[in-house]
């Protein structure tokens, strides 16, 4: 005979309704019964075990069962699992089950929060802006609600341009930004040349767009020559011979 009991429930749906369930459809039994405490403790366990090493504040939220619930007592230790959550998200499911032979299984909702400083708009900032250092500062936020990415470090912003305004206190997100092309495809470049000692200076094309610090190749006019360069500014290049 199958004696499992299987409850799902989703983030969406009404989750305390959860026990009733139970109640309603388990057969009598008698005996010690599984604590809620350790049922919760054992999903918390689960998830900061699943988060791994963070470099934030982490803390994990786990729903409240009805006191009404009563559960055999487990004989083997609990397992715990997501259920078919989105990798990114503050909000997930677990489920928790008992698999000893006489099995139960649950799902409760958790509420995960992680704390980290990521670069946020110090002010208003209009669409097309070519950002500085000083348009940006480090805030807290939960990272575990910010889908659609953040970045960690100021400088990785610096000179990106934003595709639409921000307003003060807005997560700086890689979909905000676009890069601004140092250089274009058939831009007059100087090549500077390093050799030993001696720098030389030649005239050039570039073949193809390229940012500051980005390798593309240039087209040397008194040799005819393709060369692979890197982007040291508007309208500067440098190879290395």
């Amino acid at each position: 005979m199958n004696n499992t009991v299987k409850i799902r429930v989703s983030l969406k749906s009404l989750w305390w309704i959860i026990p009733l369930m139970v109640l309603t459809h388990s057969p009598a039994f008698g005996g010690d019964t599984q604590s809620h405490e350790s049922i919760r403790k054992a999903v918390e366990t689960y998830v900061l075990g699943q988060m791994g090493n963070t470099d934030g504040d982490l803390t994990v939220s786990v729903g409240r069962l009805d006191r009404r619930l009563k559960l055999r007592a487990c004989s083997l230790p609990l397992e715990a699992f997501f259920s078919n959550n989105r990798k990114n998200s503050a909000r997930k499911t677990v489920g928790i089950r008992c698999s000893d032979g006489k099995d139960w299984m649950l799902y409760l909702p958790v509420t995960i929060t992680l704390m980290r400083e990521v670069v946020v708009a110090a002010g208003e900032l209009p669409k097309k802006r070519q950002l500085t250092i000083d348009d940006l500062i480090m805030e807290k936020r939960n990272i575990a609600q910010l889908n659609s990415g953040y970045f960690k470090d100021r400088a990785l912003v610096v000179g990106k341009q934003l595709r639409r305004t921000m307003h003060m206190g807005d997560v700086v997100t890689p979909s905000r930004l676009t890069t601004i092309k140092t250089v274009k495809r058939g831009n007059r470049v100087t090549i500077i040349a390093q050799v030993g000692s001696i720098q030389v200076r030649m005239k050039g094309k570039a073949l193809s767009d390229g940012v500051t610090g980005e390798r593309i190749k240039v087209l040397n006019e008194s040799s005819s020559r393709k060369l692979e360069a890197t982007v040291v500014k508007a309208g500067l290049v440098e190879v290395t011979l």
